[in-house]
């Protein structure tokens, strides 16, 4: 999901259409084959039939100015049941007592953990 620069500051509603947000897929744009380098800062307890495991991840990307991982996104899609088990069992070996120093979150984006 991409955020307009134009406009009035618009929260991000999913199913719900808005000159504010726009999704880009590769599918929409040719040539547009860039990646991401981010690691995971959190995750948030599945609700459903992911209840038990971890339903959606953080991720963040590091700022070399800054020295801090800033987060950018909320992966929840794409996961077969299998890998989110998977995840889980691994991520939850790695759950810190609180939020470090260098990791800079959103407001919006407060993970249930942080791995």
């Amino acid at each position: 999901m991409v955020k307009s620069l134009e406009g009035d500051a618009a929260k991000y509603v999913p199913d719900k259409r808005s000159r504010e947000w726009w999704k880009l897929k590769k599918d929409y744009m040719e040539g547009m084959s860039d990646t991401f380098d981010v690691v995971i800062l959190g995750a948030w307890l599945g609700r459903g039939k992911r209840h038990g495991g971890y339903g959606a991840f953080m991720a963040a990307c590091y700022n070399k100015e800054t020295g801090m991982y800033e987060s950018c996104s909320r992966l929840g899609s794409g996961f077969s049941e299998e890998q989110l088990m998977t995840l889980t069992a691994e991520m939850k070996k790695l759950v810190l007592p609180s939020k470090p120093n260098t990791f800079s979150v959103s407001n919006n984006l407060s993970p249930s953990h942080h791995p």
